[in-house]
């Protein structure tokens, strides 16, 4: 253990097949060495667990065990992991060397001082690194560790994402991988964690990693993480507490829509962020340059902008999300609140009475599509100013509606209900004391009068 962590000068192993030629780093999780593969003949990167890692006795196996499942990962913007091995009871893995540096090391000028980058520089990167992270999601892994460092470029500048020290099984209680798994207390690099992580919530999703990734675009847009403390807990403390600057502030150069889209995806909340990274990634390409109007459809756009190419493929939904439902009963994707929907309606744009968001109704009344990204307010509310009386015509105002009236929060239907039973049950009390009291006031010389008519 100790002579491949410190003597790694031309160490061989497995079988002759591995040169060690020089150790490229170390983090938390472990050592980074490059070698010579002799048998593909072509450089490739070793990585190691630190002493720290190897100490606990559950890590060996799981290290062995996750590393053979990422194996599995096969996605072309995905470093793949080439092989699994140990050397003198040292777990091992191999992947190719991508020898075009990482993000981070663009965010660094010649002096090592931050710098930031153009929003035009995300069309090299985002699509592929989100698109990865979906597909590791597809197959029930999480990264936990998306961040500058982790995503490298090759010599054609490619980009890929690497290092998945922190990657876990999505489901965690499945059989007699739960304890190997589950054992990890590491939740990811500070700058870049997601809040759920930080507060162990144990009902995260993938979209851990869009926050992680949403943080990535703000530093690379910025030149500095937005949640970046004294110190690693006051950093972790800001993520769950701090709400980040606009981008469009810190960065004039940044569109106020690519702004939204971001801070949508920073949401503390995770329901607030898009449902994939994919949807992240196109809903910031999409909001690259001001002049192109998200509320419009994108064959109307494909007319109107010099952008068609790029926007005419994309669904208009992914500009900033989707939610579906049944029946007509469809949470807003802006706030969550449902909104009842009507046949009438089908095909046409509303705004939901609660914040505001324009929205797309589907021909089938199960999705609404929001037509651009939400403007969070600091407090993550998610309110926005509901449409005045000089809103368009066109628009449908949608909210819960029950009797024909129609209800901005469930709290006020219930309580109209409930004052409505309230009356009727007055009324109904109030209709027997009428009756009760008219028969006990009858005049006498009514029963007498029929008596002697009889």
């Amino acid at each position: 253990m100790t002579t491949l962590q410190t003597d790694f000068s031309n160490l061989i192993i497995a079988d002759g097949r591995y040169t060690v030629s020089d150790r490229l780093g170390v983090g938390s999780m472990g050592h980074v060495f490059r070698a010579f593969d002799t048998r593909l003949a072509t450089d490739v990167v070793i990585k190691v667990p630190t002493d720290k890692r190897l100490a606990d006795p559950e890590f060996h196996e799981r290290f062995l065990q996750e590393s053979r499942l990422l194996t599995q990962l096969n996605h072309p913007r995905i470093v793949k992991i080439l092989d699994v091995g140990e050397h003198e009871g040292v777990p091992y893995f191999v992947m190719p060397y991508i020898d075009g540096g990482n993000l981070l090391d663009r965010l660094r000028d010649k002096d090592g001082k931050s710098k930031k980058l153009s929003p035009d520089s995300l069309n090299g990167w985002l699509p592929g690194i989100a698109e990865a992270l979906d597909s590791m999601h597809k197959r029930g892994y999480l990264h936990r560790d998306v961040k500058p460092a982790n995503i490298l470029f090759d010599s054609h500048d490619h980009a890929y994402l690497a290092d998945f020290g922190l990657s876990k099984l999505l489901d965690d209680n499945d059989g007699e991988n739960s304890g190997l798994t589950a054992a990890n207390a590491v939740v990811g690099t500070p700058n870049y964690v997601a809040p759920e992580l930080v507060l162990a919530r144990k009902d995260y999703d993938g979209r851990v990693d869009q926050y992680s990734l949403a943080v990535t675009v703000y530093e690379a847009l910025t030149g500095k993480p937005p949640f970046e403390g004294g110190s690693p807990t006051a950093t972790m403390v800001n993520q769950t507490t701090k709400h980040p600057k606009a981008l469009n502030e810190v960065n004039p150069e940044v569109p106020e829509g690519l702004a939204s889209a971001v801070r949508m995806a920073l949401s503390k909340r995770p329901w607030r962020r898009y449902e994939t990274c994919t949807d992240f990634a196109d809903a910031v390409l999409a909001c690259m340059h001001d002049d192109v109007d998200l509320s419009m459809s994108s064959s109307s756009r494909s007319s109107s902008t010099g952008y068609s190419t790029v926007i005419e493929q994309r669904p208009a939904y992914v500009i900033a999300g989707v939610s579906k439902g049944k029946n007509g009963k469809i949470d807003c994707p802006a706030c969550g609140e449902q909104l009842l929907l009507k046949a009438k309606y089908a095909g046409q744009r509303g705004a939901c009475v609660h914040c505001g968001s324009k929205l797309l109704i589907s021909y089938g009344l199960n999705e609404l599509k929001l037509l651009k990204p939400l403007e969070l307010s600091d407090s993550d509310v998610g309110e926005q100013t509901p449409p005045s009386s000089s809103s368009s015509t066109s628009e449908i105002v949608l909210g819960n509606e029950h009797l024909g009236i129609r209800f901005s929060s469930r709290r006020g239907m219930l309580l109209t209900i409930a004052g409505i039973i309230l009356l009727l049950m007055m009324s109904v009390v109030f209709g027997r004391l009428t009756a009760s009291w008219g028969s006990e006031y009858e005049p006498a010389s009514t029963s007498s009068e029929a008596v002697t008519i009889e």
